[in-house]
């Protein structure tokens, strides 16, 4: 028996107005092979098992104010549950994470679960409906570590695509600090707390924001410039060669540095910031003292 053939849908938005068809009281994608009002321009494939969605571009000489705003087709009872969970697939993500500092050691938590599954991060996690990424964050950090933590500032705003996931993440992360260590974890989402210089925590994550978040706080922090040895990428002909271990510090920060193309969907990715002021120096070297 043959695979069943994919029923192919058009999605078409522009400036958050998206074009839909009305059936039977109901509203929908156009399907293809149906004819549109207007030329478009292709713009992605979303699969969804049997539902193939096609996103395209419109060409207009106006704004469509006629059309479903994106944003007002979740509270409606007459639209297809196929055009809400295609819309909701390209929604940017957002996260908030926090570099919790103590002398030159940062405090990273084991994972049990999500992307981060048996690797190391620094707290936080999505934020919920109508919050913010201050609240966010000390709220994830509560859930995680069981203290409350004191932000001392945003260090920067970062923006990475995942493998497996089709938008984009946003990413918020914050400077910080405890009044307590007395950690009651979270049992089934972390295994374990511990505090580390910022040359280990950088071999320990997977996450991109906590590899940026961390390298910005270590560019700020006089104590922690202090506990390590920096210098420019190779030798320094005044400095004697070391066996000790070393961290490199790459501006792009991707897996996949220097392949073609690669940055033109979230996917194909696990790493894509937007630079920072971290990343728009030349690469460092950062060895333990």
């Amino acid at each position: 028996m043959g695979k069943k053939t994919a029923r192919e849908h058009v999605f078409v938005e522009t400036d958050g107005q998206v074009y839909l068809v009305r059936d039977r009281g109901r509203f929908r994608f156009p399907r293809s092979g149906e004819a549109l009002p207007f030329p478009t321009d292709p713009n992605g494939v979303m699969d969804f098992g049997t539902d193939r969605v096609k996103k395209r571009t419109p060409r207009l000489d106006h704004h469509p104010e006629e059309w479903i705003g994106r944003d007002a087709v979740f509270e409606r009872s007459d639209v297809d549950p196929l055009v809400k969970r295609a819309i909701y697939t390209t929604m940017i993500r957002c996260v908030s994470e926090v570099v919790l500092s103590n002398g030159p050691r940062v405090l990273m938590v084991k994972a049990v679960r999500g992307f981060s599954k048996g690797h190391w991060n620094i707290p936080g996690g999505f934020m919920d409906y109508g919050e913010g990424p201050e609240a966010g964050v000390q709220r994830e950090a509560r859930e995680e570590i069981g203290v409350g933590v004191i932000l001392d500032g945003l260090l920067n705003v970062y923006v990475s695509g995942f493998p497996g996931k089709p938008a984009y993440t946003l990413g918020f992360v914050y400077r910080g600090h405890l009044n307590s260590q007395r950690f009651r974890l979270k049992a089934d989402e972390i295994e374990d707390a511990t505090w580390f210089t910022v040359d280990k925590a950088l071999t320990l994550t997977r996450n991109p924001f906590a590899k940026w978040g961390l390298v910005d706080w270590f560019l700020q922090s006089s104590q922690a410039r202090r506990a390590l040895r920096v210098k420019r990428h190779g030798l320094s002909r005044s400095l004697k060669p070391t066996d000790q271990p070393t961290v490199f510090l790459d501006r792009d920060g991707s897996s996949t540095a220097g392949d073609r193309d690669t940055s033109a969907r979230p996917s194909s990715s696990s790493s894509f910031p937007k630079r920072s002021r971290a990343f728009d120096s030349c690469r460092i070297m950062v060895g333990a003292s």
